[in-house]
């Protein structure tokens, strides 16, 4: 599930494992966004939550033009 993924991101990270974690995220937001029952405050914090990941490793730019498309 998407739920399952981004937390499988966050622990990755906390975990030291930057890839992994990195693509967890970007699964998460892959599958948020093709489901199209999904409510969209889930959708949100997916993308939220990369973002958070994106600045934390020094990211920024990539992070403000996730949460602006």
């Amino acid at each position: 599930s998407v739920r399952a993924l981004g937390s499988r991101a966050v622990l990755a990270k906390a975990r030291g494992e930057l890839a992994r974690a990195e693509e967890l995220h970007r699964r998460a937001i892959e599958r948020a966004e093709s489901a199209s029952d999904l409510d969209p405050i889930t959708r949100e914090l997916q993308r939220s939550n990369y973002a958070s990941f994106l600045v934390e490793s020094g990211r920024p730019e990539e992070a403000l033009a996730l949460l602006a498309s």
